[in-house]
């Protein structure tokens, strides 16, 4: 599996399909040759009028996917993955997942640290020594995990995250290529 980057032909077929149904392509990523997964939200991830609760972890005050809209964009995309998804390496009939990006959604994209802001959020850091000491950019190849930040996305400036530690009320900063792994850490209550 590989991520699609915003950019790429494959991708703005995805965004374009997506919009066109009234949604948003939050993510999407090749399955091998034989399809691809997509995450669609209702609204844009870089919005910013998102209400959130400060430091709370809180439900946003936004609309959500539905079942319903995740049924209705994966038929829009097998009809149209028929006729287009040759000309992206895909089969005539690829196979499709769809689905919301969920309450623990990854952070990968600036757009998705934009839309996180004000948010709890989790973050996994390379080890000392980055990722050049033989791993791979995700930080899968038998890599020494880093340290683990929990606390509220504070900012997200010129490729940098700002995180207040939950448990020392601090603010770490740190460059996204230190990153390893981000997702929103919801709190149910």
């Amino acid at each position: 599996m590989a991520y699609l980057e915003p950019g790429e032909p494959l991708w703005e077929l995805l965004d374009r399909l997506v919009r066109e149904e009234g949604l948003f392509l939050y993510d999407a990523e090749r399955l091998g040759g034989n399809g691809v997964r997509i995450s669609i939200d209702a609204q844009q991830p870089e919005d910013p009028h998102v209400t959130q609760g400060e430091g709370t972890g809180g439900e946003a005050s936004k609309e959500r996917v539905t079942s319903g809209d995740c049924s209705k964009v994966c038929r829009r995309l097998m009809v149209q993955l028929a006729v287009e998804g040759p000309a992206h390496g895909l089969p005539a009939e690829p196979v499709i997942e769809v689905s919301s990006p969920g309450v623990y959604r990854e952070l990968r994209l600036p757009q998705h640290y934009r839309g996180a802001i004000g948010e709890r959020v989790k973050v996994f850091q390379h080890a000392a020594g980055g990722i050049g000491n033989g791993s791979t950019a995700n930080g899968r190849a038998g890599k020494p995990k880093g340290p683990v930040v929990i606390g509220v996305l504070r900012s997200f400036e010129d490729g940098a995250i700002v995180v207040i530690d939950e448990h020392t009320s601090e603010a770490v900063s740190f460059e996204l290529g230190m990153v390893r792994k981000a997702n929103v850490e919801f709190r149910f209550e």
